[in-house]
């Protein structure tokens, strides 16, 4: 069965993002002695209606991801990092450099990319797998895509290679926060904790030791999602499990798991929208049912109690809805553990690996998709690989932005001839694991003041997602720009609204002076929002 995808309707705008004849690609070309099509797509379009992109002040911000291609079948390999407006015009792009595999060459692509600070993304490489390696090739890479300033943090973890599908940063110790998985044996898992000065492990915690059933164990816990919940608890994404793990660790890295969500040793029950109950993941594929829930792919804790996740729902036949964007709340309740689907849009595709999706400040959820079916002819497809959409709580599409291939002979006998491009569940041709959303400024909204409790109040949201509360401070300014008063806030983790209250009582001379006064949000990396007027109350 086959899901027609969302097709833009008027009024929104259509743009597209000219990768071919960007000077960097251009090099590549010439460096690899590849053909175009080899090396490019043949377009990359974008549809938007920025009147659906929330409140945010700059049309919805920039958005950064890594577009690969690169296989045996198709003779394709290309890697490109890059951040786009959403006009689709190229902020900054990087080309994967390539190494050597099977005595073809091979880009370098990164399926973890998360923002370091306002101006840099942190990523760890991803090697294909039975790819002859030593540690040389793992490394994280810090690029700062303003200055395009590139720092590699070597990295060898406890063995040879490294297969991480995300990465973390931890303040507090400079370090990352990596999952080792090795390829040769999918019940090798552990996640480290990496000191960027010293390269060494600060700690290792090895999920052998975590008392998961053999049965669960080994095939594979494959995580590809965790966060910093606080010092001492980490939330570890398992796809293969279907589960959510609550780990607690001491500063050793001795853990001990305290609340599973899904799987075989659930604490939780799951129900549908309607409130249906319904089987998990794993209960599923043990008993072989259609109804189920699935906790999938790069799983996010955004607020104490909710979670939103790219819900695969293709690994087996028979599947009861195609790929999804999907929240779900877990509580309490009448002393049992409650998790109910509490918001899912379908991409009308079907992807059995990669996927995201992220809650941005407006409120919309923004995530990538492929579909392993491609049908050129078919108008709700158009021969697409992969997207990324933007979709609003009405599950309406605000902003999108679709790859279309050249056409090769791998894919069909014509051009216009239908394929799969699922090699083992593996996308051939181009695809995106995820895509993040980041601002040129700190956003404030909803900022007034009260002269009667001498109060300013508003709402304040970081660049980007950070996994921890970063600091920030407050600024105003006379309209002279002499400083009359400074505070330090807290910007919270995961985009959550950082809502502000502050008691400044000697402001009110100064209203009755000037009428207009200039406030300005600067991020602990010195980027500072738009100056915003405060008048005075009549």
């Amino acid at each position: 069965m086959h899901y027609k995808r969302w097709i833009p309707p008027l009024p929104y705008a259509h743009f597209t993002v000219n990768l071919k004849s960007h000077p960097k690609v251009l090099e590549a070309i010439d460096t690899y002695q590849r053909r175009l099509e080899e090396m490019v797509p043949e377009q990359i379009d974008i549809f938007a209606n920025f009147g659906m992109m929330g409140n945010a002040d700059d049309g919805g911000g920039m958005v950064a991801f890594c577009l690969s291609t690169g296989d045996f079948y198709a003779g394709l390999n290309a890697s490109y990092t890059m951040v786009i407006t959403r006009k689709g015009d190229i902020k900054a792009l990087r080309v994967g450099d390539s190494y050597s595999m099977h005595g073809s060459l091979y880009a370098r692509r990164y399926e973890a990319i998360q923002p370091f600070n306002s101006s840099t993304f942190m990523m760890i490489a991803h090697e294909t797998r039975n790819a002859t390696v030593d540690a040389s090739h793992n490394r994280i890479l810090l690029w700062d895509f303003v200055t395009g300033r590139e720092e590699f943090v070597p990295y060898n973890g406890s063995s040879t290679k490294v297969d991480s599908h995300d990465i973390l940063y931890i303040p507090k110790t400079d370090s990352f926060l990596v999952a080792e998985q090795a390829e040769s044996a999918y019940n090798t898992t552990r996640l480290i904790n990496w000191s960027r000065k010293t390269q060494q492990n600060i700690w290792v915690l090895d999920f052998q030791d975590l008392n998961i059933p053999a049965d669960v164990f080994n095939i594979g816990m494959h995580i590809n999602k965790f966060q910093l919940i606080n010092e001492n608890l980490i939330l570890a994404s398992s796809r293969n499990v279907g589960a959510v793990y609550f780990i607690e660790i001491d500063e050793k890295g001795n853990g001990k798991i305290r609340t599973v969500y899904g799987g075989p040793s659930s604490d939780a029950e799951f129900y549908d929208i309607a409130g249906g109950k319904v089987l998990s993941f794993w209960e599923r594929f043990t008993h072989n049912t259609e109804v189920f829930f699935s906790p999938g792919h790069q799983q996010d804790l955004q607020s104490p109690h909710t979670f939103m996740t790219f819900d695969n729902a293709a690994d087996f036949k028979g599947c009861v809805h195609s790929t999804r964007f999907l929240e779900y709340q877990c509580i309490t309740k009448d002393e049992r553990l409650v998790c109910t689907e509490t918001w899912q849009w379908s991409t009308g595709d079907r992807a059995e690996v990669f996927g995201d999706a992220d809650l941005l400040l407006s409120g919309n959820i923004l995530g990538t998709s492929w579909g392993e079916h491609v049908d050129p002819s078919d108008p709700n497809q158009e021969g697409y690989h992969c997207h990324i959409y933007e979709v609003d709580r009405a599950k309406d599409t605000a902003w999108s932005l679709s790859v279309k291939p050249y056409w090769s002979s791998w894919m069909s006998s014509n051009p216009s001839e239908a394929y799969d491009r699922a090699d083992g569940g593996i996308p051939l041709g181009w695809s995106l694991y995820s895509a993040e959303n980041i601002y040129s400024e700190p956003i404030v909204q909803g900022l007034s003041w009260d002269s009667v409790s001498e109060t300013f109040t508003f709402t304040a949201f970081n660049t980007h997602r950070t996994s921890h509360q970063s600091p920030a401070v407050i600024k105003v300014e006379t309209s002279s720009g002499e400083m009359i008063y400074q505070e330090n806030i807290l910007l919270n983790e995961m985009w959550l609204p950082s809502r502000v209250e502050l008691h400044a009582a000697s402001l009110t001379q100064h209203f009755l002076n000037m009428k207009v006064l200039h406030f300005i949000l600067e991020n602990e990396w010195g980027y500072l929002s738009k100056k915003y007027s405060i008048w005075a109350e009549e």
